[in-house]
């Protein structure tokens, strides 16, 4: 070390490649060369655990033109390990409901990502069928059942919904004079 002169610092720096659970002890003239105040302050102990932390980004639904009963349509989401170790065999675990619950959910599909490198982000997108009327809630839930020690499971979710409304159209309207009878042939092309 440099010499020190009262009220500075000095900051030591070098690199090294941590595994899961590291450990670093520091400390300052081990031989007690110096003459000091204390002794007590010359030691430290760190403990560095390094872990994944798969988040949601965005999740999103796409239909060409409004949703209906048995259009085809596509679910995507953008994934980013901002943790500081890559993860393996990630369960994603898609969801629908009427509700804005996911605990209300049921499973449509489970895919497995086999790798996520630390501070990358995934994009995953996959075909959905709409089946259902009025709204729908599209969840993601990555790792549902808590299989990758993270940094932390609060990011692990995302929601996404659309609506499957009516569309009425008037196909043909009529007038029979002879009857004296008004006739209109009205279709629902929505939900």
């Amino acid at each position: 070390l440099p010499k020190l002169r009262p009220d500075s610092t000095y900051t030591f720096q070098f690199m090294s490649q941590f595994t899961d659970t590291s450990g670093v002890f520091v400390s300052v003239d081990p031989d007690n060369k110096l003459k000091e105040q204390s002794k007590a302050n010359n030691t430290a102990f760190r403990r560095f655990v390094l872990l994944p932390d798969i988040t949601v980004q965005t999740l999103s639904n796409s239909f060409s033109g409004a949703p209906r009963i048995g259009q085809a349509g596509t679910i995507a989401t953008v994934l980013k390990n901002s943790g500081s170790k890559n993860a393996q065999n990630i369960l994603l675990r898609f969801s629908r409901s009427k509700v804005d619950s996911i605990q209300s959910s049921t499973v449509f599909k489970d895919t497995v990502l086999s790798n996520m490198n630390f501070d990358n982000l995934y994009w995953v997108s996959l075909p959905y069928v709409v089946n259902q009327t009025g709204p729908t809630f599209l969840f993601l839930n990555i790792d549902p059942l808590g299989s990758i020690a993270e940094n932390s499971k609060s990011n692990n979710t995302g929601v996404s919904s659309f609506q499957v409304l009516p569309d009425l159209r008037i196909d043909s309207v009529w007038y029979d004079e002879d009857a004296h009878r008004l006739s209109a042939i009205i279709r629902n092309v929505g939900g």
